[in-house]
């Protein structure tokens, strides 16, 4: 069985996505989502999946798009962005189910380690923690400091 090739964002998109993500520019994140999901022919979970802050030498902070908002407090954006990685059916899509690999993204380490939901209890964002946390984020997981 061939392997599945997952639809990689130009280094554009992913700059857009990450912006409109950590700046809570909740209409502008939805634009490049759907802009995205047209150009690859994907749903919204598998860009998700694949919109990582990875740069050309493969380094970058590792984040996912879930970090920023975390961090920031942005619950409108994080329970956004939520949505898009349950099943169409609960969602209220009717786009292919979701990519396997999204649902992992709300434990997502970045290169230190960090979840989203490290960054969001840092930063003592309660509302997001319990938003994480309720989409299965894993409170047992540890970051490169322990």
């Amino acid at each position: 069985m061939p392997a599945i090739v997952l639809p990689t964002p130009t280094p554009e998109e992913l700059d857009d996505l990450i912006y409109f993500a950590r700046t809570n520019d909740l209409p502008a994140l939805k634009t490049a989502i759907l802009q995205a999901c047209e150009k690859h022919s994907s749903p919204p979970s598998t860009i998700l999946a694949t919109a990582i802050d990875i740069d050309e030498d493969g380094l970058g902070s590792q984040s996912c798009l879930l970090h920023w908002p975390s961090a920031n407090g942005n619950l409108e954006v994080v329970e956004y962005l939520l949505s898009l990685l349950l099943p169409p059916e609960q969602n209220g899509t009717n786009a292919a189910s979701a990519d396997k690999s999204a649902p992992s993204l709300v434990n997502h380490k970045n290169i230190s380690g960090n979840t989203p939901l490290h960054w969001a209890a840092l930063n003592g964002h309660l509302l997001c923690v319990k938003a994480l946390v309720a989409a299965g984020a894993d409170a047992s997981i540890t970051n490169e400091a322990g």
